[in-house]
């Protein structure tokens, strides 16, 4: 790919296959326009680099929301259930029933919450929604009265709050990052810049 770089007016990589456009590289390629991300994320591109060469860096929006959420749903059921230790007992050998179960608990009730409800974020409620939970979330926007009825919400106002209650709750982090262009730096929710710190993280229940 390197010695393609002198020509290159566009590059394109994967999340799983990243091509790393480091500033020596860019410095390389006097013709490049704009660095694509078949999928989401920029952090394999020198993004301060990439502004002073006027080059873009765009991804593919939404185009593994659902998978992500879906994740998050499938970590939130493990953790509860006491999944992953059960499974590595079964593995190394041993049933002691009793010491998986001691763990494991039924996510009915349960408060779940997530800062930011955005494309992810909402996905996530909408998919634990039928599980009987307690559903909480926090956003600089708040979702419309009819979704919040439909999935019977409770909105808090800032992460700071939501973070003092979050003791009781299993918090789903869904938080927007910052994506910088070339001809300006756009932040696309400055307020939840490092909203989630150490001192926030211990407040909520393990």
């Amino acid at each position: 790919m390197d010695e393609h770089l002198p020509e290159a007016e566009v590059v394109i990589s994967q999340p799983f296959y990243l091509y790393y456009l480091t500033r020596q590289r860019i410095d390389k390629a006097p013709n490049l326009k704009m660095a694509i991300t078949a999928g989401i994320g920029s952090d394999h591109v020198d993004l301060d680099a990439a502004m002073e060469h006027k080059v873009d860096v765009t991804e593919v929006t939404f185009s593994n929301s659902i998978s992500v959420a879906e994740h998050a749903v499938m970590m939130i059921l493990a953790l509860v259930r006491n999944y992953i230790p059960s499974h590595l007992a079964i593995i190394a050998g041993d049933w002691a029933i009793s010491d998986c179960v001691s763990r494991a608990y039924d996510v009915e009730g349960m408060h779940i919450g997530t800062v930011a409800a955005g494309r992810i974020g909402l996905a996530v409620l909408r998919r634990m929604h039928p599980f009987g939970c307690k559903l909480h979330y926090c956003d600089r926007h708040r979702l419309s009265a009819k979704v919040e009825q439909e999935l019977d919400l409770v909105y808090h106002q800032s992460p700071q709050v939501f973070v003092a209650i979050c003791h009781s709750f299993f918090a789903c982090v869904h938080v927007a990052h910052v994506f910088r262009i070339w001809f300006q730096i756009v932040t696309l929710s400055p307020s939840t810049a490092l909203c989630i710190q150490r001192p926030s993280i211990f407040l909520m229940r393990s």
